[in-house]
Parts: structure tokens; C-alpha cells; sequence
């Protein structure tokens, strides 16, 4: 450990003692208490200048019970390869940022880094080319060990703990209370500071962004929630106004509805106090609203997240020991020239309401054990891009339904140790791909509409030299499915589409 890191860490030590015995901050807070001197950026590192790609060290670090090598990793890796190294820090890191900030501030210190949060500078209004994304991305804190650590954080909303929340939080078809403006606000006056997620859709691969949720407030009719955005710095004075004119808040209206802009048109202003006026218009704000009178929930969703939720450092959602199709929390991965359609159950409920890509919370039609991997940093959906999903089967067959285009697709679905790989190759077609599990032996079983379909089909269990890989290729005749037990034995069988 250098002299710096170990003086810090004195530091931080000190004021937790204080926190302990003043508060860290007293009662109220203040948005300056968790804004940094640097704007919302894109993870880099030595080896990627410039680039948006978390490393798989950085991975490794983040979470307990990962291997360091990549070989041995299983499951962890592909959740690293199609989620962690791009997806979650591309749009910026707003979740880490946000979750570092409060932390600091609510414990006196974390990580080794204490407040004032502001203390920390680096960029602003700066930004760099990253030929990866062939987009310019922001710069971000001066600190390359801040940096680490923001970046290592981020990675935080991957845990299993928190993803099992989450889970539970936005697939309760009773309550759908991501979308109650009221609840976020309810939660976010019991728990302040915390973490506020809103999102432009119910699926978060449209856009989502995570901000400081520090004060509420009533007034009449309306409830508020202020909030420090990482993407406007109150270091910038271009900002302060905004922050001061109390602008950077969630608005909710007495029936749960709730808007946040989320850009602002910002005029050179002399008369001002702090030189600025600021304009928002509907079109630039997200929002969202609870179900009502029979109407399914409307627009995005609002999610306070109490700290103790996702702060400790946890595993990832690939826990150990899990089973495929079982009670704990299974990832999906749809990539190459596949994309999904829908996932159901043995009752022909879905996913997403037929012939859509939106979440269906019908008890009597919605599946409510899958959905879209969340990622609360803004991640965007590409065209051709891995899709990421969660499923809790309890047991029961699930049924993947795939439309393939050029090239090959694939489905991967994992937990634990244990992965079903089923690879598509042949022409472009719609197949369906049910997967259930007997007696600890998995049973694939495919159509297809495309003529001469040939499949791959690897299924990989256990750890270290104790893991079984077992591979097979079925020709699925068009109009027919074939049939395959995962064992030593497997055997394959053909018959009629049913």
C-alpha cells in the first residue's frame, strides 16, 4: 500500500469515527454534499484509453467467488463478455458515481475515499474519441484510483442480492410499484440519502439513469424528490442555478405519476444570479404512472434503492450452486443472428404482451418469472446486440421463442455451474426451443420453420476438473421437432411439430 493510500485511509478513518458519533452530515442534506468536480463518464483503463470497456480484472475485483482466470470462470464470464465488459458502462457510470457518493457520505468514507465528495475533481465539459463506440465519451475524475473504484461499484448492480430485489420489485403484478411515484417517494423520505433510478420504458435497455435522491418535499398535491444528477455537476457553473432554482427533481402528482427531464436547454443569462436561465421541455422528461381503473402501468419506472441494498460487495447474479429452471435467478443470453420474441411457461403465459417487446403484468396472460436484464446506467439496445434476461422457472419447462435472421443464432441459458448452449445455423426462420429438466438431466427440444435447420446443442456442468461438457448436433426436419436428454447417454428423436 503507497503512503497515499495509507494516509487516506487515516483519513477516511477519522471521519468515520465522527460520523459515528455526529451524523455525517446532521439531518438535512444538501446537493453539494454528493456532486463530484467531474462529469458523468465512460469507464477507460491504461489498457483501453479512451474506450468504454470495463476490464475482466475490474470484474474480478467486484465481485466475491469470481476466479481470476477467464478459462475456468464459466457463467461469469459470459455475464463479463455480453454484459459487464460494454453494456454497463458505455452510457456512463452514473450508477457508480451515485453509489459511491452516498456511500461516502452516509458512512463517513468507503472504499478508501472520505467526503467532501467534492473534493475530487477531473473533467468537465471535456470529453475524448472512443473509436469503440465511435462516439466521444466524457473524461471523468482526475484520480485514477477513483476512478478504479467508481468503475468497480458500478459493477454493484450485477449482484445477486440486489438483481434478487429488483427481480421481485418490478415482477410484482399486483402492486407494480416501480411505476407508483408515490412509493419512490415514500421510500426515498424513510431512507434519504439513497439511490433513484428512473427509467424512459418498463424495459431499461431503452434508457435508464440512476441519480442521488438526498431531500423530499410536500407541497399541496405534489410530492418532490431533489436529487444530485451525475450528468450536471454543480461544480459547473453553468448548473448551480439549476440546482438552487430547485429545477433537478422528480415531480409525483397525488394519483402516483411522475416526470423528470432529464436535459436542459441552458441561455447565458447576466440578470441571473448565478448567469444562467434554464428550459425543459415534455419531450426531453421521462415519466410514468401506476395502474389504474384496469389500465396496465404507463411509461417508465421510478426505484428508490435504500443503500444497505446494494452496497456491500456480493456475488454475482451467476450464484454458486444454483440450478438451471430451479428457484434462484437463471441469465438468458440471445445473440448472433437470433433475437427473442418471447419466453413463456407450460400455461402459455409470456413474457411480453403478444406480438410486443413490452413487459406483461396481466396475472391472467403476463408469465411474471422473466424479464430483461435490468441495468440502471442507461444501457442502450443496438440492433444485433445480445439480449439479457432473467428467469426463475420454479421447476417448471420454459419455452424460448427465437426469430433468427443471416448467420447463426444462439441461446444460452445458465446458473451456476450449469449452461445450456443451443447454436441455430441454416436459413433464416422462426424456432422454438422448450427446455425442461427431469431428474437433474436437462431435455431440449426444438422446431423450426426454416427448412434443413441444423442445431448444436452443448450442455456444461460442474466446476474445475470435475466439469462435464456433453455436445450434440440434431437435424430439426421443418414441420418436426427433434428431441434431446442432456445425458452421457443422450439420444436424439425426431416427430411430428406439435
Amino acid at each position: 500500500m503507497s503512503r497515499r493510500d495509507v494516509l487516506r485511509a487515516v483519513v477516511c478513518s477519522v471521519a468515520l469515527m465522527l460520523a459515528g458519533l455526529l451524523g455525517a452530515y446532521g439531518a438535512a442534506y444538501d446537493v453539494q454534499d454528493f456532486s463530484w468536480s467531474f462529469d458523468n463518464f465512460s469507464a477507460t483503463s491504461e489498457e483501453t484509453p479512451c474506450s468504454d470497456d470495463l476490464t475482466w480484472a475490474q470484474y474480478h475485483l467486484t465481485f466475491i467467488d469470481v476466479p481470476e482466470s477467464k478459462t475456468t470462470a464459466g457463467l461469469d464470464w459470459e455475464l463479463y463478455d455480453k454484459v459487464y465488459r460494454r453494456k454497463l458502462s458505455g452510457p456512463g457510470l452514473c450508477f457508480g458515481m451515485s453509489l459511491l457518493a452516498t456511500a461516502m457520505v452516509v458512512q463517513g468514507g468507503h472504499l478508501g475515499f472520505c467526503p467532501p465528495v467534492a473534493q475530487y475533481s477531473g473533467a468537465l465539459r471535456a470529453s475524448c474519441w472512443a473509436p469503440g463506440v465511435k462516439e466521444w465519451v466524457k473524461l471523468g475524475p482526475s484520480d485514477t484510483l477513483l476512478r478504479e473504484t467508481i468503475e468497480r461499484v458500478h459493477g454493484q448492480q450485477l449482484n445477486a442480492t440486489f438483481l434478487e430485489w429488483v427481480f421481485g420489485l418490478i415482477l410484482n403484478q399486483q402492486k407494480a410499484v416501480p411505476w407508483d411515484g408515490r412509493i419512490a417517494y415514500q421510500v426515498a423520505s424513510d431512507n434519504a440519502p439513497c439511490l433513484l433510478t428512473v427509467s424512459k420504458t418498463k424495459n431499461t435497455a431503452d434508457g435508464a439513469h440512476t441519480l442521488v435522491a438526498y431531500a423530499t418535499e410536500q407541497a399541496g398535491s405534489k410530492r418532490y424528490i431533489y436529487v444530485y444528477d451525475p450528468n450536471f455537476s454543480y461544480a459547473d457553473q453553468r448548473y448551480k442555478g439549476l440546482y438552487h432554482g430547485k429545477h433537478v427533481r422528480v415531480e409525483v402528482q397525488n394519483n402516483g405519476r411522475w416526470v423528470y427531464p432529464m436535459t436542459w436547454d441552458v441561455q447565458t443569462d447576466s440578470t441571473k444570479t448565478y448567469g444562467y436561465t434554464y428550459t425543459s421541455t415534455q419531450t426531453d422528461s421521462w415519466g410514468g404512472q401506476p395502474a389504474s381503473g384496469g389500465v396496465l402501468p404507463l411509461g417508465g419506472m421510478l426505484i428508490a434503492t435504500p443503500l444497505e441494498k446494494v452496497v456491500k460487495r456480493d456475488r454475482s447474479i451467476v450464484a454458486k450452486g444454483a440450478a438451471l429452471l430451479g428457484n434462484a435467478l437463471n441469465l438468458v443470453f440471445v445473440s448472433g443472428g437470433a433475437s427473442l420474441d418471447q419466453i413463456e411457461g407450460v400455461n402459455g403465459r409470456g413474457m411480453y404482451v403478444e406480438g410486443t417487446t413490452t413487459l406483461d403484468f396481466d396475472p391472467t396472460t403476463g408469465l411474471g418469472k422473466a424479464m430483461p436484464l435490468p441495468i440502471f446506467s442507461g444501457a442502450t439496445a443496438d440492433a444485433g446486440d445480445t439480449g439479457a434476461y432473467l428467469v426463475r422457472a420454479d421447476g417448471e419447462p420454459l419455452r424460448f421463442c427465437l426469430e433468427k435472421g443471416s448467420g447463426h443464432g444462439e441461446l444460452l441459458l445458465g446458473a451456476g455451474e450449469e449452461e445450456i448452449r443451443v447454436r441455430l445455423t441454416g436459413e433464416a426462420g422462426h424456432d422454438v426451443i422448450d427446455v425442461s429438466v427431469d431428474g437433474a438431466v436437462p431435455t431440449v427440444s426444438i422446431s423450426s420453420t426454416s427448412a434443413g435447420r441444423l442445431v448444436w446443442v452443448e450442455y456444461a456442468h460442474g466446476e474445475g476438473t470435475e466439469r462435464s461438457v456433453i455436445t450434440r448436433w440434431i437435424a430439426v426436419p421443418q414441420g418436426a421437432t427433434a428431441m434431446v436428454r442432456l445425458a452421457d447417454d443422450a439420444t436424439v428423436a425426431a416427430g411430428p411439430h406439435p
